[in-house]
């Protein structure tokens, strides 16, 4: 392990150069202050950032698919922390960074509140077939009688399963807890006592699926968790049941989702993430009267924007000041240079 010197520093954000919106002047003003240099980069490939011929103290990126690959890893011998602006760290091959000791981090706490929301929400519309029911009035009907309509369940005698149970999905517990008549989670990474004291039953994964009237996925994209829901899984669900996606797109099937919703099998889903973003035109999902859409937009709100970048340049500060930041989604790394307590 190396202590880290007091030279200056420099920060590449691998895509900077690509943000439709952000110049990110804030960010070089202040961070110049602390003799922190920062360098804008149009990276779209695991080549790009090869050719860059730049070793960085800190690689950012704000795209969700930002190739940092092992050889990118491998690259970067003064790389002291990878950082994200967002919450996924999907494009970033952790067991690399945590073998060459770099702790890849993410501003904790970002859009918790923004996420649980919206995820309630979608679960709220399907419940009370609210998008369904605008389209019939904006294409000029009225209350014809139809099999997304004809019955409608009391949400309060319902069971809703999350799986995964971290902090976004604990918020959306605590939305719908007032709601529904029992909430279940499934998280090999979440003790019974710490569902409990929330008031949720933990089961197993096949159980939640079994059992819960509305599913809502709140999982990390992993090579666990990719295609972890498809047609096998969605035999499993109830009949006439409701899934919610605002995690990762490819963690579920789309075909085999949308089977089961022509089908009958599902009654409908709530989804803001996809496999391939935006939607093809020829997705399967496309044209389902059952399905309520929105565009990856369950993090947006201005005050949410703000906690992401202002966490990232804390992030930054700490991490290159010689302190631990917080955010780091790889908390067993031994890192290759020292950081203070």
């Amino acid at each position: 392990m190396t202590d880290f010197d007091t030279e200056t520093k420099t920060v590449v954000i691998l895509d900077g150069s690509l943000h439709p919106s952000n110049d990110f002047s804030s960010e070089r003003d202040r961070w110049a202050k602390r003799g922190i240099e920062l360098v804008l980069k149009e990276c779209r490939t695991e080549a790009d950032i090869l050719a860059m011929d730049l070793d960085a103290d800190a690689l950012v990126y704000w795209g969700l698919d930002v190739p940092i690959t092992r050889r990118v890893i491998e690259s970067q011998r003064r790389c002291r922390i990878i950082i994200r602006y967002g919450t996924g760290v999907d494009s970033v091959d952790l067991d690399a960074a945590t073998e060459h000791g770099i702790p890849v981090a993410i501003p904790a706490g970002y859009c918790t509140d923004e996420v649980a929301l919206h995820a309630t929400t979608l679960m709220l519309t399907l419940a009370r077939r609210v998008s369904f029911l605008d389209r019939v009035i904006a294409s000029g009907g009225w209350r014809e009688p139809s099999p997304h309509t004809d019955t409608v369940d009391r949400l309060s005698n319902q069971t809703l399963g999350l799986l995964g149970f971290g902090r976004i999905a604990q918020q959306v517990a605590k939305n719908m807890k007032p709601m529904v008549a029992e909430i279940l989670c499934a998280d090999p990474f979440v003790s019974e006592s710490v569902a409990a004291a929330q008031g949720v039953q933990k089961v197993e994964f096949d159980e939640l699926l079994r059992q819960s009237d509305f599913v809502s996925v709140h999982l990390p994209l992993t090579d666990e968790t990719l295609g972890i829901l498809g047609k096998d899984e969605f035999e499993l669900m109830k009949s006439g049941s409701y899934l919610v996606n605002t995690s990762r797109g490819p963690v579920i099937d789309e075909s085999a989702l949308a089977e089961a919703l022509a089908g009958g099998q599902l009654a409908g889903a709530g989804l803001d993430v996809f496999t391939v973003e935006p939607l093809p035109a020829d997705s399967p999902l496309r044209g389902l009267p059952n399905v309520v859409f929105t565009p990856h937009f369950a993090s947006n709100s201005e005050e949410a924007k703000e906690d992401m970048f202002e966490g990232v340049a804390d992030i930054v500060e700490k991490s290159l000041s010689g302190k631990w930041p917080n955010g780091v989604v790889n908390p067993s790394v031994e890192p290759r240079f020292a950081f203070d307590a």
